[in-house]
């Protein structure tokens, strides 16, 4: 009896160390393996604004941001060049899907709302940073939350 009761223990232990080993990941998956140096730079300009006021038009510390203008300010800190509307952005650079963005991409969300896009940039470790709307604050968020699942189009990327 205890053989029977034991074994089907071990192979599922075995199995947990055979996909462990083989590199597979269990929740997100995301490729934050593949940071950059310019993508971590943008990240952190972006979380030292973490808490600033959303200010609909907003581009700057000073007066707040909108989701956009919050994007095009931590990408211009960076040396980056990023439209200021969410609609460009949705256009810029390149399209990566989601379970390969990287840190400082910019994540772009259809949600039912708005009509507009709504944009922010991942953060890493399946987060992104936004400045979601009026009354709010500048926060970061998990993108693997319903919500955001439901209403994610696309990353892009403006950098390598």
């Amino acid at each position: 009896r205890m053989q029977k009761a034991v074994f089907p223990l071990l192979s599922a232990v075995l199995l947990v160390f055979i996909l462990l080993g083989s590199g597979c990941t269990f929740g997100g998956g995301y490729a934050d393996s593949t940071r950059s140096q310019k993508g971590d730079a943008i990240v952190q300009t972006a979380r030292s604004q973490m808490g600033k006021p959303y200010k609909w038009g907003g581009d700057s510390p000073g007066e707040g941001f909108d989701c956009s203008g919050y994007v095009y300010w931590a990408y211009r800190q960076n040396g980056v060049s990023a439209p200021r509307n969410s609609s460009e952005q949705a256009r810029a650079g390149r399209e990566v899907g989601r379970k390969a963005l990287r840190p400082g991409d910019i994540v772009i969300f259809s949600p039912g709302w708005q009509r507009s896009k709504h944009t922010g940039i991942y953060s890493g470790g399946g987060k992104f940073l936004h400045s979601p709307k009026k009354g709010s604050y500048i926060r970061e968020d998990s993108i693997d939350a319903k919500h955001w699942i439901e209403c994610f189009d696309s990353g892009r990327r403006l950098f390598d």
